[in-house]
């Protein structure tokens, strides 16, 4: 957690002035959750608040972080994200061997997107956290399955990945294939480096719809929506949700030869958007991650009110 004030305190104090373009301010909040499919494992839960600003181009950081490459139209955010993940067996007090261990984000992301002089989309985040038990994934889990009449409390925790610092970048860039009216193909590069993940990826997003690169930082007085069809294919390097922190002892984990390296990840998702709300109702399945695991799927919901 202190690590996280650090992030704060760094971004509030390295303020410098700069003229600002593309007014807005938005915030957004997403729930993942995979109770839709009738299931409870794996990446079983997750919260994302996010806040997109047209001030942070003021950040003294952004030039510490982000390239100084020209740019179109430039968008930032900082999100606030939990990630929690079980085993399919969560009532064992011991650790279950050949299933995943209890683990648990907590994390801080500031992010860059821009469209460069050729038309191509890029991403840019950096990731500050902590993973264990100061990401309270059991105090949420459980206060979460006490509202609920038909949910126990889960009794494993215990044996939860032990605390690790958690910090990466990600780099990402989108260009178009094909394009025609109300339609786009985009193919979709990522690399990811540190905790919790490392790996590299290669994709494909379609668009149905509205394709701007604004629907998201901009609002109307008129009805938009877009579908989206999000394949991406990922080799895994590393994974700490899996292995455990590096550096760390843990309970239990899974061994490097026990992880599948190669991911088939698929998001597709339905996109509302009317004045200044915004929503965004999809699914998400990734195959299984480690050689004993199953694929896994979950629903998630995105809202989001643009200010201005």
């Amino acid at each position: 957690m202190f690590w996280l004030a650090v992030f704060l305190f760094s971004l509030v104090v390295s303020v410098y002035p700069q003229e600002k373009t593309n007014d807005y301010s938005i915030f957004s909040f997403r729930f993942d959750n995979d109770f839709v499919f009738e299931t409870d494992r794996y990446f079983t839960n997750g919260f994302d608040f996010s806040y997109a600003s047209s001030s942070f181009e003021n950040f003294g950081l952004n030039k510490f972080i982000f390239p100084n490459k020209e740019g179109k139209q430039r968008f930032y955010s900082i999100d606030l994200i939990q990630e929690i993940y079980t085993p399919r067996e969560k009532d064992s007090t011991k650790p279950v061997i050949g299933d995943r261990p209890f683990s648990a984000n907590l994390y801080l992301t500031y992010s860059q997107k821009f469209i460069d002089k050729n038309d191509v989309e890029w991403n840019f985040r950096f990731l500050l956290g902590v993973m264990g038990k100061y990401a309270f994934g059991e105090e949420v889990q459980n206060g979460i399955h006490s509202l609920l009449p038909t949910s126990a409390k889960v009794l494993g925790w215990e044996n939860q990945l032990s605390d690790a610092l958690l910090v990466s970048y990600l780099i990402s860039f989108k260009r178009t294939l094909a394009e025609i009216p109300m339609m786009r193909l985009q193919s979709v590069f990522s690399g990811e480096i540190g905790q919790p993940k490392t790996r590299a990826g290669v994709g494909l997003d379609f668009t149905i719809g509205d394709k701007s690169f604004a629907f998201d930082y901009s609002y109307e007085n008129k009805f938009k929506w877009r579908f989206r069809f999000k394949p991406n294919l990922y080799f895994v390097l590393f994974n700490a949700n899996l292995q455990g922190g590096l550096f760390t002892k843990n309970i239990y984990s899974l061994k490097a030869s026990e992880i599948n390296r190669i991911l088939f990840d698929l998001q597709n998702d339905l996109d509302f958007s009317y004045k200044r709300t915004n929503v965004a109702i999809g699914y998400e399945l990734i195959t299984k991650e480690f050689k004993t695991g199953t694929a896994h799927i979950w629903f998630f919901i995105k809202i989001a009110y643009k200010f201005n």
